[in-house]
């Protein structure tokens, strides 16, 4: 069984990060968000417990792992059984929590774009990226 965790900040009202989130749930078999509770909330953004409940009615999120800290979520990438993990393209050129710990046991890596237009997410393989 092919487990993802899936990690960026989720705004329910985007449609395009719901979009996102089936379109990588049609390529597991379980889909794991891990969901960030910020101590405050930025400006316009609806409370956690919002987004949470709303994540939680999603048919392709088989599951919520909600954390804090950065040692929180090195927590996630140590203990869960995971294959692949799915960050936002914005981190494809940088480094991010957990990305040392994901290369380290072999957890594949992939990079998705939630973009209004269209959605694509780039797999690393033995020659580069391809999208």
């Amino acid at each position: 069984m092919k487990t993802a965790v899936v990690l960026f900040d989720f705004n329910y009202g985007d449609i395009s990060h719901i979009k996102t989130l089936r379109s990588i749930k049609k390529t597991v078999d379980k889909l794991i968000f891990a969901f960030k509770i910020e101590p405050q909330n930025k400006m316009g953004e609806p409370p956690a417990i919002e987004r949470f409940m709303y994540l939680d009615s999603l048919e392709c999120v088989d599951g919520i792992i909600p954390y804090c800290t950065e040692p929180d979520l090195h927590s996630i990438f140590h203990h869960y059984d995971m294959q692949e993990l799915y960050v936002s393209d914005i981190y494809s050129k940088t480094t991010f929590t957990g990305k040392d710990i994901c290369e380290k046991n072999d957890i594949e890596i992939n990079y998705f774009s939630t973009s209004q237009v269209a959605f694509s997410y780039h797999k690393k393989d033995s020659t580069g990226w391809k999208g």
